[in-house]
This record gives C-alpha cells, sequence and structure tokens, in this order.
C-alpha cells in the first residue's frame, strides 16, 4: 500500500484526529484515538487493491481492512455458472452477505448482438436483453434479503443497458440505494431517483443534453454525466463499423418534447459534464443553460466537440463552482476562421470565469497565455498547453521564453504542466527579452515554485499505414534517445543532494503516430517516465505484448509497446547513452 500519497494529502490535522472519536458513553468527553482507529480513517479512504495488500501486512491490518473489503461484491455475468456460484457462496455466509455495501455488475452477458440491439432501439422495439440466468439469480436473492438492509450502491458495467427489471427490483428492497451506470446505449428506463452517475454512448450528435430529457425529468440526483457518440468503429465493439449512411436519429425515449421542461425545479444538478463529439447550435445551447441548474459544475470537458455556441452562452458567470475544464479541438478538421472564432471563444470563457485549478487546451491556446496567467495563474494546480501535429506543418509552434516566464511568475500554485517541445525539447526564444533555455526556467526557484510534474509533447511527423512496424519505432527512438537520457531537467542522480531540481517526475510523449489511422487520437506513446523522488524503477505492462522495460538509468525505464526481443533490439541502442549518466 502506497502510505506516501496517504500522508501528503491527509485532509486531517493531528489535533483534528484526536478529537473526532468521542466516548461511546458521553458524546461531550473526547478521547485519543487508537490504533484501530487511525486505521480505519487511513483505509477508509484506500482503493480496493489497497485494501487486499494492508490485510497482508498483520493481523491488526487484517482486522480492519477486512470489513472494508467486503464491502464491494463484484459479481462478473460473463460467466453465468462461475456467477451463479458465487452467489450461492454469499448466501451461505450470511455474516459476509451483511457487510456488503456495493454491488458492482460487470461482463458481457451472452444475449443478442449489440448492434441487433441498437436496431431495434431505432424501431421502438422492447429490446429488454435476452434471459440471463446470473441475473434473474441475482434478482432473487434481491428479493429474498440476502444483502440485508445494507446495499447502498449499485455499479453496472456490463453489456450495453441494465435490464429494467433489475431496476425495479432493486429500487422496490432498498429505496436508498443509488446507480451509477457505466454502460449505457438509450434503451427506456423506468423512473430512476437515485441515479448518480450515467456514462451514455447514443446515437445522437447534436444538442445531446435536450435528447437526455427523459432522464433529467426522472433523475434529479444526476450528478455525473459522460456522453459519447458511436462513431465510425463503434464503440463497445470496435471491430464492428456503422453504416455511414444510416441516418443518425434518436431512439424514441430519448427524444426532446419542447412542451416540456427540460427538468424539474429539484434537479439534477450536474457536478461533472464530460462530451466527446459532440455538436450544439446556438438554440440549444442557451435551452440547456437556462433550462438546468449549472451552479454545481466542477469538472467541463469537451473533447473534440463544436462546442463554439455552448462556449459563447457561457460567457456569463453561470458556473461559479467550475474548477476543471479540457477543450479539444483537431484544429485540422477546421478552416482558419473556425479556428479563430474558437481561439475567441475561450478567450471570452476563460476572461468570464472564476479562478480554475486544472485547465487542459488542445488546440489554438498561443493567444490565450496572458489571459491564463492574469485570470488563473494563481489557483490553477495543473496545466496543459498542446497543440496537435499537422500533415502540412508537423513542427508546429511552441511557447516562447516570455510566456512560459509569465505563465512561471503567476502559477504559484502549479503542480503539473504539459507543453509542446522541438525535436531537440527546446521552445522558441524570444528576441526581446533576456535569453534562457526550457531547463533554466524550470529548474528556477522564481519560477513555477510548486512545480514537481512535468509532461514534454515532441513532434516526429506523421506516421502513415507503411511506417507502422518496429524497426521504423526503433529508428524514431534511436533518433531520440540522446534527448531523451539528457538529465539536466529535475534530475536527481547527477546533482548534489542539496541542489537537486525540484520536479519529481517527467513524461515524454513522442509524436502521435495513431493520427492518421483514426485509432486512438490523440493518444500520443507515453514512452519515458522519470520518478527522481521514490528512486525507484517504474513499470508498465503493455496488454498482448507482455513486459518491454528498459532499464535507462538509474532512476528511470523506457516502456513502450513493442515485444520483449524489441525491447532487447533497443538496448543496445541506447545501452552508451545510458552508461555515461
Amino acid at each position: 500500500m502506497d502510505v506516501s500519497n496517504i500522508a501528503l494529502g491527509w485532509p486531517y490535522e493531528p489535533w483534528y484526529l484526536a478529537r473526532v472519536v468521542g466516548n461511546a458513553t458521553s458524546s461531550n468527553t473526547q478521547r485519543w484515538l487508537q490504533c484501530d482507529d487511525l486505521l480505519r480513517l487511513i483505509l477508509s479512504e484506500a482503493s480496493q487493491q489497497d485494501l487486499v495488500s494492508a490485510s497482508l501486512v498483520c493481523r491488526a491490518f487484517a482486522a480492519v481492512a477486512r470489513s472494508f473489503i467486503l464491502q464491494q461484491f463484484v459479481l462478473d455475468v460473463g460467466d453465468e455458472d462461475r456467477c451463479k456460484r458465487r452467489l450461492a457462496e454469499l448466501c451461505s455466509a450470511q455474516d459476509i452477505a451483511k457487510c456488503v455495501r456495493k454491488l458492482v455488475i460487470t461482463g458481457e452477458p451472452k444475449h443478442k448482438s449489440w448492434w441487433k440491439h441498437l436496431d431495434e432501439l431505432d424501431d421502438g422495439e422492447d429490446s429488454e436483453p435476452e434471459r440471463s440466468e446470473a441475473l434473474e439469480e441475482l434478482q432473487r436473492h434481491i428479493r429474498d434479503g440476502t444483502f440485508g438492509e445494507g446495499l447502498t450502491e449499485v455499479s453496472w458495467d456490463a453489456g450495453l443497458d441494465i435490464p429494467a427489471s433489475l431496476i425495479d427490483t432493486t429500487q422496490a428492497a432498498f429505496p436508498e440505494c443509488t446507480f451509477t451506470l457505466d454502460k449505457y446505449a438509450g434503451s427506456a428506463l423506468p423512473p430512476m431517483p437515485k441515479l448518480v452517475s450515467l456514462d451514455a454512448t447514443v446515437r445522437f450528435r447534436h444538442d445531446p443534453l435536450l435528447q437526455l430529457q427523459p432522464i433529467f425529468l426522472q433523475s434529479p440526483r444526476l450528478r455525473c454525466l459522460r456522453m459519447t457518440p458511436y462513431n465510425r468503429t463503434g464503440c463497445i465493439v470496435p471491430v464492428v463499423q456503422l453504416d455511414e449512411l444510416e441516418e443518425e436519429r434518436a431512439p424514441p425515449f430519448l427524444t426532446y418534447d419542447s412542451t416540456r421542461p427540460l427538468c424539474h425545479m429539484t434537479g439534477p444538478s450536474i457536478e461533472e459534464l464530460v462530451l466527446e463529439q459532440m455538436s450544439w447550435s446556438d438554440e440549444g445551447a442557451t435551452q440547456c443553460l437556462e433550462g438546468m441548474s449549472w451552479s454545481r459544475l466542477r469538472k467541463l470537458e469537451l473533447n473534440r466537440c463544436r462546442a463554439i455556441p455552448l462556449l459563447r452562452a457561457c460567457v456569463s458567470p453561470c458556473l461559479p463552482s467550475l474548477s476543471e475544464f479540457k477543450f479539444t479541438m483537431w484544429c485540422e478538421d477546421y478552416d482558419e476562421q473556425t479556428c479563430a472564432s474558437a481561439a475567441e471563444a475561450l478567450h471570452n470563457f476563460l476572461f468570464s470565469a472564476s479562478g480554475l485549478e486544472g485547465l487542459h487546451l488542445e488546440g489554438p491556446y498561443h493567444s490565450l497565455v496572458s489571459t491564463i496567467a492574469a485570470h488563473h495563474g494563481p489557483t490553477l494546480q495543473s496545466l496543459v498547453l498542446h497543440e496537435h501535429e499537422r500533415r502540412e506543418d508537423p513542427q508546429r509552434p511552441t511557447l516562447n521564453t516570455r510566456d512560459l516566464r509569465g505563465l512561471g511568475k503567476s502559477c504559484t500554485t502549479l503542480r503539473h504542466l504539459g507543453i509542446d517541445v522541438d525535436a531537440n525539447y527546446s521552445i522558441t526564444q524570444d528576441t526581446v527579452s533576456e535569453p534562457g533555455t526550457l531547463t533554466s526556467i524550470l529548474n528556477s526557484l522564481k519560477h513555477f515554485p510548486a512545480l514537481n510534474k512535468l509532461t514534454l509533447y515532441t513532434p516526429i511527423g506523421i506516421a502513415g499505414p507503411e511506417t507502422r512496424h518496429s524497426d521504423y519505432r526503433l529508428n524514431l527512438l534511436k533518433e531520440h534517445a540522446g534527448f531523451i537520457m539528457l538529465p539536466d531537467i529535475g534530475d536527481a542522480s547527477a546533482i548534489p543532494i542539496g541542489r537537486r531540481g525540484k520536479l519529481q517526475t517527467i513524461v515524454v510523449n513522442i509524436g502521435e503516430q495513431d493520427r492518421q489511422m483514426g485509432i486512438g487520437y490523440p493518444a500520443p506513446w507515453v514512452l519515458w517516465e522519470r520518478d527522481n523522488r521514490t528512486q525507484v524503477t517504474l513499470e508498465r505492462v503493455v496488454p498482448g505484448h507482455g513486459k518491454a522495460l528498459i532499464k535507462a538509468s538509474r532512476t528511470g525505464v523506457i516502456p513502450f509497446s513493442f515485444t520483449p526481443r524489441d525491447a532487447l533490439k533497443f538496448f543496445r541502442i541506447v545501452e552508451s547513452t545510458s552508461s555515461r549518466l
């Protein structure tokens, strides 16, 4: 268990921990925390994996961790026989069943193909999944009281849509139980007053929030919403392509009725909103902002959306709680006028917004640097400014030294910075201001004093299908190995302990190789990550390739998605480079 994160981010002061637990017989008498009390407070913030690790430390840890581990029961309905065995074991151990607070349903039930499921939705048919014995067995246990009275949360991440019968059964047995739907494709849902999170992959792109009117009207407690349209490669089964000529239309259940309000006065009040590849009209954006309450929205992500109308409508101070904002725009898809309009809308939005803590811009950001520094610099903790490579101009411009210094002086609380750099890991020199390098600015104590993580994006051009093979990638790594291995930024091994750089982690992203293929864009390779604080070798396991790791220096490794045999070939390339560190 990584206790360093708990120690660094622990929200309670020692004096508070000493007073928070009162005597069992008197609410006015305070006592010092016992060992079990402290362990319970710490482990209540730990993940499920950390809880399992903590239970192996000693008996005292195991006794406390066991109660938290048993609070979550994971059921994989993809294997019906195993699912029924687990339910039978749970039923026979009532002391364990009474501890369950959260039910997590995963897997892929063996029912009809998902594209057939979508066709039935479009035709207005009742598209309930085919009979699943595992889900029927689960509903029987819920009705029979196997879980006692303590079930407080159900998380659905199986198949496309949760069966309505499971929702009704759970709500009847546990009226206060909340629902988290991590997979939803648009089928009809019964009233779910305790729905708190929804991840929807739908077949419409225009004014998406208006189409969710039926859900808003019956789910006033919805807080987290993520929407993604079906793309050319599908969503649940990425190898199946949808017919591009097919007309995109919303299923009958998700249809906007202009004669009804978008939601009731009681809610929902969205706190996290993530939209991908959606488009907005001026009228639709205005209706969404006026028809719902956005006073609690703290996180807004617009990934490759045509969201200029939405940004224009948000200029007025209607988002007082907004603390995280992400905007991604693939400029190559638009003409210069559209990019200029997006930059203007972003400027007005950032100018009118309150101080942000997290800002991530991928697109036309160069004209916004001064606005970011002036209006959000003192509050920012994470800032990423990135512009994608283009086929015509792969060497996209970077920040100049003057802009970087301006950000460094105003962003006094910034902990994570992500910027574009040239192929030699440098930035554009400003001829007016004093000369300086990326290393000198970032290692200076008067610029970014709280910075401890750096993400660099370096361009290498766009790779086509003919260059997507191991030898080509190895040649690219060989070309960049010398720059990757330079230890001058935040190095902890070559600098005396009294003069160590302030950076703890450096992540280098080389190129955006999947862009022309249309696979996974804009996810670049994360080829190198070095942690100077812990002095441990980082590990990354690539699915389907096993461990492909190379120890590049005493403080880091180079992970990449090659086979181990290719990794050994690359080791000979960087051996001479790493030997001098």
